[in-house]
């Protein structure tokens, strides 16, 4: 129904057509419609050649006679050979439990980090990836607590943080929330547009960035993060700008694995923690449905957040190790670090 002629005619019809995306270089100047009337006519290639100079088309007559042999090489591509030699054994083809721990690894260093989720489902045989330790995440609504992270913050040695936004283009985004986190597995996210929010009680924006602006402007702060350009050019919108950039995580993994396909912290954390993070999927969900970050309920959008500074946290310790261990420290802190601020301006 769909060529035209029946079940012994569509090798035929095939290598006549060809297939461009295969590779089947078929007849110049013969389609579906005169490789119908040609089957038609004469039934099978051997015989459509015997009268190529019958043909009443010029084009169609020069493409037959030629291309007599691509077309016998277009009838061997497009041939389906049934009877390659195989040694097998039933019992070989058992169904059998998959290799969790394999197969997760397998996926990982092909890049396939989306069905890494699913193994545990079809497995069914424990986690896919390692429990961390006890999290230690505080959501911060007073300017009492704040005052409080930001005395930690002025002792700490590396300050990890995060912006919540409404949109991944930094110059459309406003500021859902801010995380932080000064040590493994803790971490404190100072919400701003959230559903739950009251007015009277917790900070408006103005408020949160009047008291982090001068530690985000603080040269002995250290800060990092991953893809920090965009926080520093979403925060510069703000008239806040980033003195002291110690570390990005993207950026160095970029120069560690500059092969990669992504470099999302999702996956960093599966490469270098085993460890499966909060999708913004269940957040926010997919397609017609998205909702924006200010729809998500209070308690889930700051243990995604947290987690995302934390994350980048642990990371920054681990990548820094890697960086010295293949000699690139001096060019990551020499070129990659400057460059940063640069391109957010």
């Amino acid at each position: 129904e769909k060529w035209g002629v029946g079940p012994e005619g569509i090798i035929d019809m095939l290598a006549l057509v060809g297939d461009s995306s295969d590779n089947v270089p078929g007849v110049d100047g013969v389609g579906p419609k005169t490789a119908r009337k040609l089957l038609d006519e004469y039934k099978n290639i051997e015989t459509i050649l015997d009268h190529a100079e019958e043909a009443k088309n010029k084009r169609v007559r020069a493409g037959l006679i030629n291309g007599r042999d691509l077309l016998h090489l277009s009838r061997e591509l497009v041939t389906i050979h049934c009877e390659v030699p195989i040694e097998f054994h039933l019992e070989e083809l058992i169904r059998q439990d998959m290799n969790v721990d394999t197969l997760t690894q397998d996926f990982q260093d092909l890049e396939m980090y989306s069905l890494i989720s699913q193994v545990e489902a079809l497995g069914g045989n424990g986690p896919v990836v390692l429990e961390q330790s006890e999290k230690n995440y505080e959501t911060v609504r007073t300017l009492e607590k704040l005052q409080a992270i930001i005395d930690k913050m002025q002792r700490a040695d590396l300050i990890a943080f995060d912006l919540e936004t409404t949109s991944i283009r930094a110059l459309e985004a406003e500021i859902v929330g801010i995380s932080f986190s000064l040590a493994d597995h803790s971490g404190y996210y100072i919400p701003v547009e959230f559903p739950e929010k009251e007015p009277d009680i917790d900070m408006s924006l103005n408020l949160i960035l009047k008291h982090l602006k001068p530690e985000f402007e603080n040269s002995e702060n250290c800060f990092c993060g991953q893809n920090i350009k965009y926080d520093a050019l979403v925060l510069s919108r703000y008239d806040i700008h980033i003195s002291n950039i110690g570390f990005d995580t993207m950026v160095a993994e970029y120069l560690l694995h500059p092969e990669k396909n992504s470099y999302k912290l999702d996956y960093l954390s599966l490469d270098y923690l085993n460890y499966k993070m909060v999708p913004i999927e269940n957040l926010i969900g997919t397609g017609l449905h998205q909702k924006s970050m200010v729809e998500v309920p209070l308690a889930d959008i700051s243990y995604y957040a947290v987690e995302d500074a934390d994350v980048a946290y642990q990371l920054s310790a681990i990548l820094k190790d890697k960086l010295k261990n293949k000699n690139l420290s001096k060019p990551y802190n020499d070129i990659d670090l400057p460059l940063i601020p640069v391109l957010a301006e």
